[in-house]
């Protein structure tokens, strides 16, 4: 677990699938920065992109489930 989620030094590591009914939960797992290192199942890659980030913040506090839905399509397009 440390070489995955706080060191980030592997080829490859498989995780299994974050599918949830709200996708606010797997784009913070899968993508979002800012998340401690050591933290698992979480941004396992130590991906950052503060434009994808400013999104997903949008986003999970939108409650418009049409701009919350357009925001989500925005970021699909760009991952």
């Amino acid at each position: 677990i440390k070489a995955v989620y706080t060191d980030h030094a592997f080829d490859l590591a498989v995780g299994p699938p974050v599918f949830r009914g709200d996708p606010a939960i797997s784009t913070t797992i899968l993508v979002q920065s800012g998340i401690p290192d050591g933290v698992p199942f979480s941004n396992q890659g130590g991906y950052k992109n503060d434009e994808l980030d400013a999104l997903i913040a949008k986003a999970s506090e939108t409650l418009d489930p049409a701009a919350r839905t357009e925001l989500y399509k925005q970021f699909q397009k760009k991952v």
